[in-house]
């Protein structure tokens, strides 16, 4: 594991540290990832594998994509990956996404969490966004021109403030209303 002392991050979760290593990020396998060796790698993929928390992942300042669906994470801090350009953080138990630091992000499929707030504000180059099955009220991509897939559908009514909903090639979203606009269900 890490060790701030040394000038390593700490990993807390064994979980997250083993399949680091199983993916092969130790490239000179003596058992800890050092910065060196977490600045090289750009992806990282992990799906259902029961991780809790993904404190660490701030060493991997040159990730651009990050997969960590279907596992057990209720806090996700990827305010040092701001090279990521897709992350995919579906089927958890986020209550919070802070992605106001990601400005290269133009993948984001947040569905399946426990978000009731999501600021996507300072993403101005997303062009997909998977934010379904949360907590969410309203919704702001005023801010995102490049938008193209907007799937927010899920229980409640979700205000949307887009300023051409007509210029989304694909929108999946079931009882929204546009804002300014009549409640319409697709």
């Amino acid at each position: 594991m890490w060790m701030r002392i040394l000038g390593y991050y700490q990993i807390k979760d064994d979980k997250f540290f083993h399949k680091l290593i199983g993916q092969g990020v130790d490239t000179d396998n003596d058992g800890i990832i050092s910065p060196e060796e977490a600045e090289v790698v750009s992806y990282l993929f992990f799906k259902g594998d029961s991780i809790e928390d993904l404190t660490g992942i701030e060493a991997f300042i040159n990730l651009d994509t990050l997969i960590c669906v279907e596992n057990m994470l209720t806090y996700l801090d990827v305010s040092m990956n701001t090279k990521l350009t897709s992350l995919y953080c579906w089927g958890n138990a986020l209550a919070s996404l802070d992605i106001s630091q990601n400005l290269a992000l133009k993948r984001l499929d947040c569905s399946s969490n426990r978000l009731s707030n999501l600021d996507v504000s300072n993403n101005t180059n997303l062009e997909l966004l998977y934010c379904y099955w949360n907590h969410l009220s309203s919704l702001d991509v005023t801010n995102n021109s490049n938008l193209e897939i907007l799937w927010c559908q899920g229980g409640k009514t979700v205000l949307v403030d887009h300023p051409k909903p007509e210029s989304l090639t694909t929108r999946q979203i079931i009882k929204y209303t546009f804002k300014g606009c009549d409640t319409k269900y697709y």
